[in-house]
């Protein structure tokens, strides 16, 4: 999940489009493998790509290419993303040994995204066994891990940053190639 609001900025929205490029050069891309499915929150949230549409690394990579250019704008709305990624993206069937997770990337968390509600969402998240790996930029730590399960937050002190986060990102999905 990446955060397209206006206060990302197109700098660090392609930040986050380099980090997560970045990330999948380390996954195992394919239908029976690794599936990545990647989307826009602001103040709604927009489906990039689904886990069936693109099925490889090379698929993926160049989806993030296409976007790297847009336009940031909104109000950061991380638990509407996070709604939206666990039952609009994962949707049965879901294959039940895969391990499965959410990263979303936000510089923001208001009031209502750190809410009752995103914690609730975190809640049914691990209920469905998927992990929420928030990655906070300019937030402290603690508002990280309201928002994500247990053992799985990241903070950077920016989006200029998130590259740094990258080993300990690997570290908790992988394993990878």
């Amino acid at each position: 999940m990446l955060d397209k609001s206006g206060s990302i900025g197109v700098n660090n929205w392609q930040k986050q489009i380099e980090f997560l490029k970045n990330l999948t050069e380390h996954l195992d891309v394919s239908v029976n493998r690794t599936r990545v499915a990647a989307l826009q929150h602001a103040t709604k949230a927009d489906v990039m790509f689904g886990f069936d549409d693109k099925t490889s690394r090379k698929e993926v990579i160049d989806a993030l290419d296409l976007n790297i250019h847009q336009q940031t704008s909104g109000n950061s709305k991380y638990h509407r993303a996070l709604n939206y990624s666990l039952y609009g993206i994962f949707k049965p069937p879901l294959r039940q040994k895969a391990r499965k997770f959410i990263i979303g990337l936000t510089d923001d968390m208001d009031n209502q995204s750190l809410s009752d509600k995103t914690k609730q969402y975190v809640r049914e998240a691990d209920e469905k066994a998927i992990h929420v790996i928030t990655i906070c930029m300019k937030l402290h730590t603690w508002d990280c891990a309201e928002a994500s399960t247990p053992g799985y937050n990241v903070s950077v002190h920016r989006a200029g940053k998130l590259n740094e986060a990258l080993p300990d990102v690997i570290q908790l999905i992988c394993p990878c190639k």
